[in-house]
């Protein structure tokens, strides 16, 4: 495995209709410095999305009319108030979306479960590139 970038703390959205998941995902990456704000649906991270935010982790299966697939969308669209270059992870536990959601402009995809040290040598990595 290659050696984690340390990044300066940033802002992540962590999209994740399962509480406990989004809750664990909040409490790691606080751990790595970063200030997080967990939303549970696309509806509610649209509404929540500000210019400052880096980094999105998003859960592809969520409750409701869309996938964590149509946020991915909109932010590469620059149809949010983030940049639309914004570090965009998308977790599940199917790997048969991985390619899908690469070709729609993921910067990466995390298989669940996926180890902590994992997610955020990964997350380091792609926020050290700009």
């Amino acid at each position: 495995m290659a050696a984690s970038v340390v990044s300066p703390p940033r802002k992540i959205v962590v999209v994740d209709d399962d509480g406990a998941n989004a809750e664990l995902l909040r409490m790691l990456l606080e751990m790595d410095g970063h200030t997080v704000l967990t939303v549970e649906s696309v509806k509610s991270a649209l509404e929540a999305i500000t210019a400052d935010v880096s980094a999105f982790i998003i859960d592809y299966h969520l409750i409701g009319q869309h996938t964590g697939m149509r946020l991915l969308e909109a932010i590469r669209a620059g149809e949010t108030p983030a940049a639309s270059n914004a570090v965009v992870l998308i977790t599940s536990g199917d790997m048969r979306w991985r390619e899908a959601v690469l070709l729609a402009g993921a910067d990466d995809f995390l298989l669940k479960p996926f180890r902590p040290r994992h997610l955020s040598t990964t997350l380091n990595n792609l926020l050290s590139r700009d």
